[in-house]
C-alpha cells in the first residue's frame, strides 16, 4: 500500500484491489480504538470459546439494507447471542437507524471510518462481507452474501476452514 506523508491512510489501494471477502484463515485481532453506536468502548469477541459473526455494512449500500433479514435469520436459526454478532458500520452516522432497528436484539453496532485500523486491516472494498470467526479467531468462512451463510454449520468451525465462501479473485 502507497503511504503519504503528513496526511491519512492511502485508502486507493483498497479500493482498486479486489472486491473479494477476507481469506479463510485470516486472523482476527482485536482492536482497542472501537466504540459502539451509544459511545462505549467495544471489544470484538476474540476470546470467546464459541464462533461469531463480524459483518461489514456500509450505511449507503442498498445490498446490506436488502439481505438484513437473511443475516438476521441466519443469526437466530444459530442461536447466535447479541455478544457474538457484531455489525462494523460505514458511512453518515445520520443513517445508523436502519441497521440498528433491523439489526434489534441480534447484534452490536460498531461505527467506524472507511478508513479505519479495522476496515484497512482486513482490506474490506466491498459490501456487506460476512465473517465466521471460529474459537482460535481465525476467520473460517467469508461472503458477501448473507444467505450464503445458510449453507454452514456452526459445529464445523471448530479447526478448519468452510468450503464454500466466496473465493478472493485471482
Amino acid at each position: 500500500m502507497r503511504k503519504t506523508i503528513g496526511a491519512g491512510p492511502d485508502i486507493s489501494a483498497i479500493r482498486s484491489a479486489s472486491a473479494a471477502p477476507v481469506k479463510p484463515g485470516t486472523r482476527i485481532v482485536e482492536n482497542q480504538d472501537l466504540m459502539d453506536v451509544n459511545g462505549n468502548p467495544f471489544s470484538l469477541p476474540t476470546d470467546t470459546t464459541e464462533p461469531w459473526v463480524l459483518a461489514f455494512h456500509s450505511l449507503d449500500c442498498g445490498g446490506c439494507q436488502q439481505q438484513l433479514p437473511d443475516y438476521r435469520k441466519f443469526l437466530a436459526k444459530h442461536g447466535i447471542p447479541r455478544e457474538r454478532a457484531v455489525s462494523i458500520a460505514t458511512g453518515d452516522p445520520s443513517k445508523l437507524n436502519w441497521l440498528k432497528d433491523g439489526l434489534g436484539d441480534a447484534g452490536r453496532v460498531v461505527h467506524v471510518a472507511e478508513d479505519s485500523r479495522i476496515v484497512l486491516d482486513l482490506h474490506i472494498a466491498a459490501w456487506p462481507v460476512y465473517l465466521v470467526v471460529g474459537r482460535d479467531a481465525t476467520v473460517k468462512y467469508a461472503t458477501q452474501s448473507a444467505t450464503r451463510l445458510s449453507a454452514i454449520h456452526l459445529g464445523e468451525l471448530s479447526s478448519s476452514p468452510v468450503p464454500g465462501g466466496d473465493q478472493p479473485n485471482r
